[in-house]
């Protein structure tokens, strides 16, 4: 298949359930798990960015490839692959993170991506990427390139602490025209749109308005999804499951979602296939699918119906 680029960050997560008792979960790979769950599909998914030679950057790149991604990554003499402590609470499955930056924060060059941009169809990107000014102009330029080598450019807000740090700033790259398809959760698009909670369709058909001829894709965790366009809005069911860890779901949507645009389907079934594959990841502890069998009987079922 065509394949889907993105720039992104290693980053290896701690996982930790907070009943009674604390005890570490499991480690498990988050920042670039939505291009290894597009790769667990059988998408040609690369992830470009920098990353260390400490024991996390091997056990990243070694998970990494098992799963079938490709790799294209400038190597840091020095330094320290990024970390996340993720505290998972009892009830709902919901996660707080901490992070301690690494190494991956310093990429300064485009130069180990030109090559993967290349023939890409998708390049897809972070709201962590425009976090500072240097970081920010690298996915600039990187944007440039990728639609300049013919790719359409996802855009992935990851959470609603960028949003909040960077409203304008987002609302500049979306006015711009820069993105085609951007994934918020329903927080993000109120901070975005600077409307109130209450008011989040409202603030996505207004974002909608924004990115002339893009897609806004909102999640809305258990309440379900949808997308909105110029010409309207559709509304996704959320899969039903039992939560066990939502770490890792909006990045198992998105990547649904994008492998059924690979696929050519219809705004519909792509939402809806994102959602059976966020429910699977939720439903374990960690960002990465272990039982890809699942998945991938998802993913032939979908392949099996018909266009409507």
């Amino acid at each position: 298949m065509v394949k889907i680029v993105g720039l992104g960050q290693p980053v290896l997560d701690a996982i930790v359930h907070i009943p009674s008792d604390w005890y570490l979960g499991a480690l498990e790979t988050t920042r670039g798990a939505r291009r290894v769950v597009l790769a667990q599909l059988g998408a040609d998914a690369i992830l470009c960015g920098q990353i260390s030679q400490d024991q996390y950057a091997r056990q990243y790149m070694d998970e990494a490839r098992a799963a079938g991604l490709r790799l294209s990554m400038n190597t840091a003499p020095h330094g320290s692959t990024r970390r996340a402590l993720c505290l998972i609470t009892p009830d709902d499955g919901q996660r707080t993170f901490f992070s301690c930056p690494g190494i991956d924060d310093h990429l300064t060059t485009l130069d180990p991506c030109r090559g993967a941009f290349r023939g890409a169809r998708i390049a897809h990107f972070e709201g962590f990427a425009f976090l500072d000014e240097a970081a920010c102009a690298l996915a600039r330029e990187a944007i440039t390139f990728a639609r300049s080598s013919g790719a359409m450019v996802s855009l992935d807000v990851s959470d609603p602490s960028v949003a909040r740090a960077i409203p304008r700033d987002l609302r500049r790259i979306i006015e711009e025209g820069l993105i085609d398809i951007l994934f918020m959760n329903d927080e993000e698009v109120c901070l975005v749109a600077g409307q109130p909670q209450s008011e989040w369709l409202f603030a996505a058909t207004q974002i909608s308005t924004w990115m002339q001829d893009g897609l806004i894709v909102f999640k809305r965790g258990g309440e379900g999804s949808g997308c909105c366009s110029r010409s309207g809005v559709i509304h996704f069911p959320a899969t039903p499951t039992t939560v066990v860890d939502t770490t890792g779901a909006g990045d198992a949507y998105a990547a649904g979602f994008l492998y059924g645009l690979l696929r050519e389907w219809e705004y519909e079934r792509c939402g809806r296939f994102a959602s059976e594959v966020a429910s699977l990841v939720v439903a374990q502890t960690g960002a990465t699918l272990r039982d890809v069998s699942q998945l991938l009987l998802v993913r032939d079922r979908f392949h099996a119906l018909t266009q409507t």
